[in-house]
């Protein structure tokens, strides 16, 4: 029960954070508008390819979708959420 509140509590805290940042960053308040009508075009059917995800700070916007993964050339030190494929596009292993 405790790891269960914790990370609710970790979840609150990176999100508000989150919501800080895109606030001082108008490229990132954009870019957050722009996801947010590309998530509501997403089917639960479609797959999703999050590429330069970084941390993805925005897999919450296509939890709908079927599939979510992110994809990024480097891991980011201290990330909310690790990439699925630390890649090249050009050599992502997926089809």
């Amino acid at each position: 029960m405790f790891s269960v509140g914790l990370s609710r509590l970790t979840t609150v805290v990176n999100r508000a954070s989150s919501n800080l940042f895109i606030r001082s960053n108008a490229s990132r308040a954009r870019l957050r508008c722009f996801l947010e009508q590309v998530a509501a075009r997403v089917t639960p059917e479609q797959r999703v390819l999050d590429a330069g995800a970084g941390d993805a700070p925005y897999t919450a916007l296509f939890q709908h979708a079927k599939l979510y993964h992110a994809t990024d050339l480097r891991l980011t030190p201290g990330a909310f959420r690790l990439p699925d494929y630390v890649c090249n596009l050009r050599a992502i292993p997926c089809r």
